[in-house]
């Protein structure tokens, strides 16, 4: 994937049409998280205001906080804000009690109410209340996480000169539609950062609550008028599905920014759990895997791959590294009770970013298998550090991984086990392959640096936006 062409001097210094962008950052905040959307927008905000600040632009972050946009006064954390705890909890409590209710309701009532209810008014009620339930959760976190502003109105309105940029996962952010609305009616711009198109293209391996994104990527198209993709792949995608959607005569401008590589919270000398130096065990070779555990990532055909491995005899070892997603059971039960647990397999649902970094260090190779992705962290991650990376062969791997990754048929576990044999009897990659030494990536600050670009070039090329009613 080659690096978007940087805007000339001049460019930069003429004066930009975008003057402050505001990045959206409200799950990020409220939730936390360590995994790919989370380090991303963690990593833009923590370097975009110096970057805007040479450019400029000023770059703000922004949470919605149910009540209006607020400015957060602290940074962006992997660990959950208390209001989010608090917030299951109580959300936990009502549907335990919903639950309770009705069970009391006898089962003749319960089915001559099913009956007797209109085609549809069930699903539409309990849809309608859930989603009271989600905005009511989010004013009430807002309320708790920002009292002074809620109580003297400071609010962040965003009008000309502003874009606000959606760079988190905002598609389960209630309020949103109307808020983007109320932003381009004062003259504001919008912008948005999608980072795949999976939920659409390959809805069999994502949770039936996608249906949200597939929303989102409506008000995506209907509102916006600049979007940033991770790949090249991606962006293809999306300019194909907007041509397809009901809001194709108004297609946004597209751009592609590339991720960083570094793990930002990997702190030199961090402490290692005692299991995971074991599994580390350097007398034996090591297959790292990184990523949630759920269906798009495939992790059941890497285990079937490496039992091939184990009935030859292999010792290799393999380590897989990711929290528990949607449909994980199986999977997580299969790897909890398989026989090789704590001997030749591992698995470790929460570590630090300075133990992956010892993981992805000792590591003979990394193995990234998944069904779809729009770009693939944990390939640039590993061929960043020099080791290297065997992958399924989706657009994606090949474009950002290009000639430094040993691609495998994604449904052939005999593929993917005859490719790492090979390696390890050769001690060499294929022909053709390069060596990871050889990669070339941006990190962080390097890639946040392409995005603010990315949306200067964009945004030139934009038609000046209405005035805005009473000006």
């Amino acid at each position: 994937m080659p690096a978007p062409a940087p805007l000339p001097p001049e460019v930069l210094a003429a004066d930009p049409p975008v003057r402050r962008v505001l990045i959206e950052c409200t799950r990020t905040w409220f939730q936390g998280g360590n995994t790919g959307i989370q380090r991303v927008v963690r990593n833009v905000v923590r370097h975009s205001a110096e970057l805007g600040r040479r450019r400029g632009i000023a770059c703000e972050p922004l949470v919605l906080a149910g009540f209006g946009a607020v400015r957060p006064r602290r940074e962006l954390r992997a660990r959950p804000h208390w209001v989010s705890h608090l917030r299951g909890y109580l959300l936990g409590v009502a549907r335990a009690a919903l639950g309770l209710v009705a069970l009391l309701i006898p089962g003749p009532v319960r089915r001559w109410l099913v009956r007797r209810a209109p085609r549809g008014r069930l699903a539409r009620l309990r849809l309608r209340l859930s989603s009271l339930a989600r905005s009511a959760g989010q004013l009430a976190a807002g309320i708790l996480s920002f009292p002074m502003e809620f109580l003297l109105g400071r609010r962040i309105e965003p009008g000309p000169g502003d874009l606000v940029l959606l760079a988190d996962a905002s598609w389960s952010v209630p309020g949103l539609g109307g808020f983007l609305a109320d932003a381009r009616a004062r003259g504001a711009r919008v912008g948005a950062i999608v980072y795949d198109l999976i939920p659409i293209e390959h809805p069999a391996v994502c949770a039936p609550t996608t249906r949200s994104f597939v929303d989102w990527i409506g008000r995506v198209a209907e509102h916006a008028d600049l979007v940033l993709t991770i790949s090249e792949a991606t962006r293809r995608s999306l300019a194909d599905h907007l041509a397809r959607s009901e809001h194709a005569s108004r297609s946004p401008r597209l751009g592609v920014f590339r991720l960083g590589t570094e793990l930002d919270l990997a702190a030199p000398g961090g402490a290692i759990r005692t299991a995971l130096a074991a599994a580390l065990d350097p007398e034996h070779p090591l297959y790292l895997v990184v990523g949630t555990v759920e269906p798009r990532k495939n992790h059941a055909l890497v285990l079937d791959a490496f039992e091939e491995r184990w009935a030859r005899g292999s010792d290799a070892r393999l380590l897989v590294a990711g929290r528990r997603g949607w449909e994980s059971r199986y999977v997580v039960e299969r790897m909890r009770l398989h026989t090789e647990h704590g001997r030749r397999l591992f698995f470790f649902e929460d570590l630090s970013d300075s133990e992956l970094a010892c993981a992805y260090d000792r590591a003979t190779a990394v193995v990234c298998a998944s069904f779809a992705e729009g770009f693939g962290l944990p390939l640039v991650e590993a061929l960043s550090r020099g080791v290297p990376v065997f992958a399924s062969d989706i657009d994606a791997h090949r474009e950002v991984g290009g000639k430094h990754v040993v691609c495998f048929e994604r449904r052939s576990p005999a593929a993917l086990a005859a490719a790492l044999e090979a390696f390890e009897a050769s001690g060499r990659l294929p022909d053709g392959v390069q060596p990871p030494e050889t990669f070339r990536w941006p990190d962080w600050w390097e890639s946040s640096a392409e995005l603010l670009d990315e949306v200067q070039r964009l945004s030139r090329a934009l038609p000046r936006p209405p005035a805005p009613p009473g000006r």
